[in-house]
């Protein structure tokens, strides 16, 4: 529920719907390409083997060029992301240190560390609150 974490898995959905799309685009660009060599194929279009081997070489290449463009956008997301779970990690860290300073618990833990906790001692809502005063959406370049 913390507002943060919404913006980042927004901005993950954006950056797979970027690599979804170029992928698309891609494999369309690579398939007319592939198309075209076949027909001249089947058209005897090809008057010789350099000119085949020509057509197939640029092919090859845009096929590389292309698993290239989309690696390099996968490493990019990738980084994104532990950049975001690094923030998003700092984040909660330094306003429990400062909730903590306030409230004086002697242990916060997160639900996921145990079976069973007394609801009563449950101060999940007061934290994502207290995040979610503090954040302060930044506008998107």
């Amino acid at each position: 529920h913390y507002n943060l974490a919404k913006d980042f898995k927004e901005a993950q959905l954006r950056q797979i719907n970027k690599i979804d799309n170029a992928q698309r685009t891609r494999t369309s660009e690579l398939q007319k390409l592939g198309n075209q060599i076949q027909q001249k194929i089947n058209n005897n279009g090809y008057l010789s083997q350099e000119s085949f081997q020509s057509d197939q070489e640029t092919f090859n290449k845009k096929q590389t060029e292309a698993q290239n463009y989309l690696a390099s956008l996968q490493r990019e997301a990738e980084q994104e992301m532990i950049q975001q779970q690094i923030q998003l990690t700092d984040s909660i860290e330094a306003f429990i240190k400062d909730y903590n300073r306030k409230k004086g618990y002697d242990a916060i833990l997160y639900k996921a560390a145990g079976v069973y906790f007394n609801p009563a001692l449950d101060i999940t809502n007061e934290v994502i609150d207290g995040l979610n005063k503090r954040y302060n959406k930044v506008a998107e370049n």
